[in-house]
């Protein structure tokens, strides 16, 4: 198999995203956590570190409103003030902005165990930067008034240490996209997505988002994501349509020269 090539990356940043599910009578993991036979506090309950805690599940679950979108609603719109935060329960979610010339700049996807907009857990006057859309034939979320957040925070010391290890590690995501952006070719942007999206033990699963989506995420052309595939094969992973199957994941894991993924989160 050929090893990826290019640049270090410093060890312990990525940060996995589990919250998944299984498909009925498949071998094929779904990697967007949409589950036919799981009700929302079992998804909630398998959130990863970078998600929502068991405390803030609990107030989720006790005080939110719970929606069922289908595909191209937008649930929050730039410009807006934001009164209620989100946490997805199942589907994918595309944050994004549009310029004045009508472009569209992907700034970041959410699946299960995701919130959103987390800064407004601090800011009282917060106006939301950017919009969020369903691309995902359907999903769920919970809103939850943001006040509600608040109170809590100021009432209890570990629900607002959750809230701030929710934060770190959120931060923590973003600077390893900035990363995986500026000092990765595309094969290396390509498997780090996968990786990090890859249901824990899993060989075999479905991307969470379409490829197109995907590539934009991960700053290029459709067909650059196309004609890398060849590449990816080669080291152990075929994507067709959209499930990858990964021969060895160690193997992967040990050939990629950018060394940030923690092998014991990820092989889990």
């Amino acid at each position: 198999m050929t090893q990826l090539s290019g640049d270090a990356i410093n060890k312990g940043q990525f940060i996995p995203k589990i919250a998944l599910e299984r498909f009925q009578n498949s071998n094929v993991k779904e990697a967007t956590g949409t589950s036919r036979n799981s009700n929302t506090d079992e998804i909630l309950s398998q959130t990863g570190k970078e998600c929502v805690s068991v405390r803030m599940q609990k107030l989720f679950l006790q005080h939110g409103k719970e929606h069922d979108f289908k595909r191209g609603r937008v649930f929050l719109l730039r410009g807006d003030a934001v009164h209620s935060v989100f946490a997805v329960v199942s589907g994918g979610i595309k944050i994004f902005r549009e310029t004045h010339e009508g472009d569209e700049s992907v700034l970041d996807l959410i699946t299960s165990g995701g919130m959103v907009p987390e800064v407004a857990l601090y800011d009282e006057g917060y106006i939301a930067p950017f919009n969020a859309r369903v691309v995902s034939p359907s999903a769920k979320v919970i809103e939850l008034p943001v006040s509600i957040l608040r109170d809590k925070i100021k009432e209890e010391a570990e629900f607002a240490e959750d809230v701030c290890r929710m934060m770190v590690y959120r931060a923590h995501g973003l600077r390893l996209h900035a990363e995986r952006l500026t000092v990765m070719n595309a094969a290396q942007k390509i498997t780090s997505f996968i990786m990090q999206h890859r249901p824990s033990g899993e060989c075999a699963f479905r991307l969470p988002f379409d490829k197109a989506l995907i590539a934009r995420y991960l700053g290029m052309q459709p067909e650059t994501f196309s004609r890398v595939q060849g590449e990816l094969a080669e080291a152990g992973i075929v994507i067709r349509g959209s499930i990858v199957t990964i021969a060895d994941p160690s193997y992967v894991i040990e050939q990629m020269p950018t060394a940030f993924m923690d092998a014991d989160e990820v092989l889990l």
